[in-house]
């Protein structure tokens, strides 16, 4: 027997939880993803930036 993860039947969005851009330690800008994940048929980006120069 088959198990899904999801529910066979329903509205579901495409979603990306974890990007970098170049305001971290990304290659692209934030603009650029956009562009990208939108072209991709992306309902949404979450943007992640990465901390840098935190003293511990």
């Amino acid at each position: 027997m088959k198990q899904y993860l999801l529910p066979e039947k329903g509205i579901f969005y495409k979603a990306n939880m974890h990007t970098h851009t170049t305001i971290s330690d990304g290659q692209l800008t934030p603009e650029e993803i956009k562009e990208i994940y939108k072209a991709r048929g992306y309902f949404a980006d979450e943007l992640t930036a990465a901390a840098r120069g935190l003293a511990e």
